[in-house]
């Protein structure tokens, strides 16, 4: 329980955890869904999302925070990745992300839409 994983392309819950419809849960849920579904992606441009998830955890190496203007993607490993992404979605439905702004989320995710 509290446990989700994507190393191959799709999403895994635990039983306890899965919607049917994840669009109508809470936006901690739905957060949860876009940072297992940024796996997904990270998996179709051929990451090894499987390995570099152990590797983060294992190293405790799973923050982007502070998040620097001059931060790349290609710099943060596919935890940071999908963290960041998560965090930009929960930012765009209200939520203040300490130490990252929304703009620089913005620059760094390269499939977010740009408004700044």
């Amino acid at each position: 329980e509290g446990v989700a994983m994507a190393p191959d392309g799709n999403i895994y819950f635990h039983p306890a955890d899965y919607l049917d419809d994840f669009s109508q849960g809470t936006l901690g849920e739905r957060a949860w869904f876009i940072h297992e579904s940024t796996h997904v992606w990270q998996f179709q441009q051929k990451m090894d999302v499987g390995i570099g998830s152990v590797l983060a955890y294992f190293t405790g190496n799973t923050s982007y925070l502070p998040l620097e203007s001059s931060t790349t993607w290609a710099a943060l490993n596919v935890e940071q990745q999908a963290n960041l992404v998560r965090d930009y979605y929960r930012s765009i439905n209200g939520v203040q992300v300490p130490g990252a702004s929304r703009c620089d989320m913005e620059w760094i995710i390269p499939f977010a839409e740009r408004e700044f």
